[in-house]
Formats: C-alpha cells, structure tokens, sequence
C-alpha cells in the first residue's frame, strides 16, 4: 500500500495523499478557508476513505476534478 501511495505522490505537486492510521488523506498548500486570512495554508483533509486500493483509487479520481485548487503533473 505505502507504494503505491508514494506512486500517486509522485506525479502530484502541491498535495499528497497520506495514510493515516486505517484511513487516507490530503495534505497540502491550498487557499485559505473564508474568514482565515489571505495567505495559503497547510491542510489535511479527511477523505473518510480506507487505506485499502479501492480508496486510493477514489482519491486519485478526486484530485484531478478539483484541479482549480490542486497542481498536477499528469495522472
């Protein structure tokens, strides 16, 4: 498992998927929430997906539909 998130990480720039216990997640610069000044901050956000093949499949399927807030190479 840990390679294949290391894979996925590899062609992603700004945020990376983390395993978290038996849970995935995201962590990375991102614009700031409203109300939590103006300046990118670090986040990690809970995906609420296992650690198992099937949710990093999920959460690479995430990441390219939100590209207005990630940077990516090429998935």
């Amino acid at each position: 498992m840990e390679g294949q998130i290391q894979a996925a990480n590899a062609k992603l720039t700004k945020i990376k998927i983390l395993r978290r216990g038996k849970f995935s997640s995201l962590r990375g610069t991102l614009p700031p929430k409203p109300g939590d000044g103006i300046k990118p901050k670090r986040y990690t956000i809970s995906m609420g997906l296992p650690a198992t093949r099937q949710g990093l499949q999920i959460a690479i399927a995430f990441i390219p539909t939100n590209r207005n807030r990630f940077t990516l190479r090429s998935l």
